[in-house]
């Protein structure tokens, strides 16, 4: 390798070590918004059950917001990527309409069956059933506007607008939510669920198009400046088909990220899924490093594919999974530490989900030994490797949170959630190496590169 090419990558390996670290601040002040939000949601609420409602209401919402989507967002930021390398700007901004034109049709699949809901509730009995009907239409009502928000995260990602890939969902969204739920306690104390998941409904609106007219004005003066090709004909007839495949994987990918709080719900009773709900909030904290790191590694992928170096992209593997294993590794010993105290911030009820909490920070710390390697395959074009893995892993999730729930409750829950995600890293890993001779975890630089 001549001197000059190692100069570039050492820079290369630097700029994407700073965009990590600004990333990591942004991830840092929206968790923790997110975080200081549910603990007050739980405190003006005053009652488990009733904030198990509200984890039930946001669970289903990010499942039918996946159904929205169909892997529409993950497909043109691939394509957005790719053509980014290239200067192609006017076609990026095609994509765009492209993209939000796919989600008007989806976004029909969710709103016909919330108006049908909403007013079958309005003559459904009142008590719990009428309740879950309450919750399903809120949800209904948020999920299009968490898939737009996709799209244009996307978008913001491709381009390299740290800010407003990481700030609308992470730090807006939850600041609305608890400003509108303050307001809603103010005026009718208590708080109650449907509060809450209404607050969640406009905040997730507001901040929808928020984003679509921030990036929006951003990319038309981007396509102005550097304008190139205004068309990408093959991929808007191939769209359909590939977000397919997409769509299957991230709805899987969020039933088996989502379904535990649901059924925990659903089969031990509101006031277990509320403490339950509060032990992931706070393990979630711990997801930090991983999601900065994917915010700006994903896109990096396409690229390295696309230029076929195996070398750089094995560098931004390992760099990925160092990055994402040592911060999550120290927040896990904290936690182990401190986590019952934390749990007590929602209320001295909380106290009792210890156990399941550190089940839940052991799971976070073995997704993190592995880097990013869905958005690995996924940008490397092994998405259907992805998609098979993730059926088997939404098969192996209902089996065990069916077996387990009924006998441990919701630490059953957390004890499925460990078992499912570590058999994910495993075959994930295996399938890394196998397809793209890259070895996924810190220890992948160790091994030379298979496939030169």
């Amino acid at each position: 390798m001549s001197e000059s090419e190692t100069t570039r990558r050492r820079h290369q390996g630097r700029r994407s070590s700073s965009h990590i670290a600004l990333v990591f601040g942004l991830q840092v002040l929206g968790l923790a918004a997110g975080f200081i939000t549910h603990v007050m949601l739980a405190r003006l609420m005053g009652d488990p059950g009733q904030y198990g409602w509200v984890a039930v209401g946001q669970n289903v919402a990010q499942i039918l917001a996946a159904l929205v989507a169909f892997g529409i967002p993950m497909v043109i930021m691939r394509r957005a990527s790719q053509l980014s390398a290239t200067g192609e700007h006017q076609a990026i901004l095609a994509l765009r309409r492209l993209g939000s034109a796919a989600l008007m049709r989806t976004t029909g699949l969710v709103l016909v069956p919330a108006l049908i809901l909403a007013a079958g509730a309005y003559f459904w009995p009142s008590g719990g059933t009428g309740e879950i009907v309450l919750v399903l239409v809120l949800a209904l009502l948020a999920a299009p506007f968490l898939a737009l928000s996709r799209l244009y995260t996307g978008f913001s990602r491709t381009y390299g607008w740290f800010g407003l890939s990481v700030a609308p969902d992470r730090l807006w969204r939850p600041l609305l939510v608890l400003l509108l739920a303050l307001f809603q306690w103010w005026l009718w104390p208590p708080l109650v669920a449907a509060q809450a998941l209404l607050a969640f409904v406009v905040a997730s609106v507001v901040v929808a198009l928020s984003m679509g007219f921030v990036t929006g004005r951003r990319q038309r003066a981007r396509a102005s400046v550097q304008p190139g090709p205004g068309n990408d004909v093959a991929f808007t007839g191939s769209l359909w088909r590939v977000s397919a495949v997409f769509g299957a994987q991230s709805i899987l990918d969020v039933v088996v990220r989502r379904s535990d709080v649901i059924l925990v719900g659903l089969m031990v009773g509101p006031a277990s899924a509320g403490i339950y709900f509060a032990a992931s909030r706070i393990a979630e904290l711990l997801s930090m490093p991983s999601a900065a790191v994917g915010t700006v590694i994903a896109p990096r992928y396409a690229r390295r594919r696309q230029m076929n170096d195996h070398h750089g992209l094995q560098r931004l593997v390992t760099l990925s999974a160092h990055a994402s294993f040592w911060p999550t590794l120290a927040g896990v010993v904290l936690m182990f530490w401190l986590g019952e105290w934390v749990l007590a911030w929602f209320g001295e009820e909380f106290r009792a989900g210890t156990e399941i909490l550190a089940l839940l920070l052991l799971a976070r710390l073995v997704l993190a030994s592995a880097g990013r390697l869905q958005a690995l395959l996924n940008m490397a074009g092994a998405e259907q490797s992805v998609l098979r893995l993730q059926i088997g892993t939404a098969i192996l999730n209902l089996f065990l949170l069916l077996i387990l729930i009924p006998w441990y409750g919701a630490v059953g829950a957390a004890l499925a959630h460990l078992l499912v995600w570590t058999t994910w890293v495993v075959v994930g890993s295996l399938i890394t190496r196998r397809q793209l001779g890259i070895r996924p975890g810190i220890l992948g630089m160790l091994w030379r590169p298979t496939h030169e």
